[in-house]
């Protein structure tokens, strides 16, 4: 799989070899999002809530893994395809070594740091767990860099592969291990799974040199990558800010009562990140070439045009399906359905965003993007807060959501305009 991903040229991305790429992604995403949460729900009702609960503490340092690279890798998702398009391949793969290296060297000296801070706090609890979730982490982060090689390097069948690969056998390992060790096999058992997913990958490429080093590189990517890091972290604040304020306002039922409208919000997002993946590497490519805006606009028209049809498609089948599902099935959530229509129709709103905000990353326009996010941060707060003052509960932090999701998507399209027409006149 790894010969793949040495120089890949940009295919054109008419409609059929969009399609293709798409559904391979498409269910190699959803096959690999669901292994995930269902071997997870799995082994939450095996733990039990206090159990699980150091889990989530131990978990901490996945879910926040972006912060032990300082970014690096979002700055190879940007640079690596500039970088093919210029034609400079060879360059592209002394940087994409170097970042391996570094991944290697930061995971074990950051995630030992961070361990021995869980030991300082409860030594007896995390002293078994701190070497494990050490290595978890090292091969996370490996998992991430090898999505974003995959990723900007055109490869998406090897990154569809991985992704199945990884939710066939992730079961397979954990739930037994869960069952003989408790907590201890969740976590061996993960750590095999992603282990055994990079190390195929990297039996199949031939030529990567792991130990070839230039930190030059580094802070190149670190200079680059870490704003956008920060954009992702705020973006996903922004996606689950209406839970929290559930939570403060209303109570742990009510956040129950919501989470059929979390789970939606999520599937439309995910949506436009695999029509974003698609596109994201072919526009850096032609950024690097020097293409001219009209090429780069046309991209983004492209791109806003296929996620537009598809998100048209997904939240009609959700507004058909779920009216007629919940009270069926799942009646006692039936009064969080409002909300869910609400928040659903908002999801139209990426479209508008698609393209112009890879195109704000591509001009080095991250400290706007995160602007645009900590303002919409605040339109949520406060609408939603005051609708809550008036007694309006689920429905009025949907609105809120709403308000604040919609007005993000249209100002990143509007600022993507504006300097997209600069750059024209400059």
């Amino acid at each position: 799989m790894g010969r793949l991903l040495m120089t890949s040229q940009p295919k054109n991305l008419n409609k059929t070899v969009f399609l293709r790429e798409f559904s391979w992604l498409g269910a190699s995403t959803v096959l690999f999002q669901g292994s995930r949460v269902g071997t997870e729900l799995f082994v939450a009702k095996l733990l039990g809530p206090e159990t699980w609960g150091i889990w989530y503490f131990l978990n901490l340092v996945i879910a926040y893994r972006s912060f032990f690279h300082f970014g690096v890798i979002n700055g190879l998702n940007r640079e690596a395809p500039i970088l093919n398009g210029k034609g400079d391949h060879h360059l592209a793969f002394e940087m994409q070594n170097s970042v391996l290296t570094f991944l290697i060297i930061s995971s074990i000296v950051l995630g030992s740091i961070f361990g021995l801070g869980y030991y300082l706090i409860e030594p007896e609890l995390f002293s078994s767990y701190i070497a494990p979730v050490v290595l978890l982490l090292l091969c996370s982060q490996l998992f991430d860099y090898i999505s974003v090689l995959c990723t900007t390097n055109l490869a998406f069948k090897t990154l569809g592969k991985i992704k199945i690969i990884y939710a066939l056998c992730a079961p397979v390992i954990v739930l037994p291990l869960v069952l003989s060790l408790g907590l201890l096999g969740l976590v061996l058992g993960m750590l095999v799974a992603y282990a055994l997913v990079v190390t195929i990958f990297f039996i199949n490429g031939k030529r990567w040199r792991p130990f070839d080093f230039q930190w030059g590189f580094i802070a190149q990517l670190t200079r680059i990558g870490f704003p956008i890091m920060l954009v992702g972290v705020a973006y996903t604040i922004l996606l689950t800010i209406d839970r929290f304020l559930i939570g403060i306002f209303l109570g742990v039922r009510e956040v129950g009562v919501y989470s059929l409208t979390i789970i939606v919000f999520g599937v439309i997002v995910l949506l436009p990140r695999i029509v974003n993946q698609q596109f994201y590497p072919r526009m850096a490519m032609a950024y690097g070439k020097n293409a001219s805006f009209e090429t780069l606009a046309e991209m983004i028209k492209t791109q806003r045009r296929y996620t537009m049809r598809l998100l048209l498609l997904l939240i009609a089948a959700i507004n058909l399906i779920f009216p007629i599902g919940v009270p069926l099935f799942l009646p006692e959530y039936q009064e969080g359905l409002p909300a869910l229509f609400i928040v659903s129709v908002s999801g139209l709103s990426v479209s508008l965003a698609s393209g112009w905000a890879t195109y704000l990353h591509l001009i080095n326009k991250q400290t706007i993007y995160l602007t645009l996010i900590l303002i919409a941060l605040v339109i949520n707060l406060l609408v939603s807060s005051l609708l809550l003052h008036f007694g309006l509960q689920l429905i009025g932090v949907a609105i809120g959501t709403t308000i604040s999701f919609v007005a993000f998507n249209f100002a990143i399209m509007y600022l993507g305009r504006s300097y997209s027409v600069r750059q024209a006149v400059g």
